[in-house]
């Protein structure tokens, strides 16, 4: 069975606390709509429009969007998986995801065969990407916009993992021995790995909903402070594309408040100091 939260930082609550819930969750709907629109000006408002050397400024919005992704999948994986068995909660993942994914695959590998300017992959490539395994097998994404899904999905299937063996004890170690096996990724082969930079994000996000249902309790602010850190040095060091945007929007979830909101907003106001 999942292990239940402490007492301190339970998520079963009386009506009135349900009603705060729902209006975070209202919240957290808004900023997902933010960040849909970050990635969508990020890919195509260069393309479409001349903005000198605004470009790539424009450019680096889908990665700002991606990591708020990544925050409030991070705030909110805990919830689903309190109560949920390792199973069910892989199971509805699974179906989420794959099916789409799939599909969208399937029409990528019809439009090459056929020409339509689009790169024709080998089988091999096509099969590691049917397992979202290319990262693993290091062979090519047949979209370039994969990369983002592969990282969520491994995410998922470790937290789920770690949460029924674990619960939450030591969580806050993770993203210190993420960060350590990077750095030994990257002095072994000269790159980093795309996985260990983009991991400890999610975990600002638990750390921000642990903080929250302690009552913002120093020990777990200082958790919370930590794990940002951690994260915007990741960013900072192996992040090869846009660190800015990483590292900003990593370090707006440690503003101090009680609305998620006001964390990942002061990550935006950043940008512009």
């Amino acid at each position: 069975m999942p292990h239940a939260l402490p007492a301190a930082v339970g998520l079963d609550a009386g009506p009135a606390v349900a009603v705060q819930r729902g209006e975070r969750i209202q919240t957290l709907d808004f900023f997902r709509g933010i960040a849909i629109l970050m990635v969508i000006c990020g890919h195509f408002l260069p393309q479409r429009l001349v903005f000198g050397d605004l470009a790539a400024l424009f450019a680096t919005m889908g990665r700002g969007g991606v990591i708020v992704f990544f925050l409030l999948s991070g705030y909110l994986i805990i919830r689903s998986l309190q109560g949920c068995s390792i199973g069910a909660f892989l199971c509805r993942r699974f179906f989420k995801i794959f099916p789409a994914y799939w599909l969208n695959l399937l029409v990528l590998f019809i439009a090459g065969q056929l020409g339509f300017g689009l790169a024709s992959h080998s089988n091999a490539t096509y099969l590691a990407n049917f397992a979202m395994l290319s990262d693993l097998f290091r062979v090519a994404n047949v979209s370039n916009e994969y990369w983002t899904l592969l990282i969520e999905v491994k995410f998922y299937v470790f937290i789920a993992c770690y949460f029924h063996w674990f619960g939450i004890r030591f969580v806050s170690a993770l993203p210190l021995l993420f960060t350590v096996a990077n750095a030994t990724v990257f002095a072994l082969r000269g790159q980093a790995s795309q996985l260990l930079t983009f991991f400890p994000v999610f975990f600002v996000g638990i750390q921000v909903l642990l903080a929250e249902k302690s009552g913002w309790a120093r020990s777990n602010l200082l958790r919370l402070a930590s794990t940002g850190l951690l994260a915007g040095l990741n960013v900072a060091l192996f992040d090869g594309i846009y660190p800015l945007w990483s590292i900003a929007i990593s370090s707006g979830a440690l503003s101090h408040g009680r609305a998620v909101a006001i964390r990942i907003l002061a990550g935006f106001a950043g940008l512009f100091r």
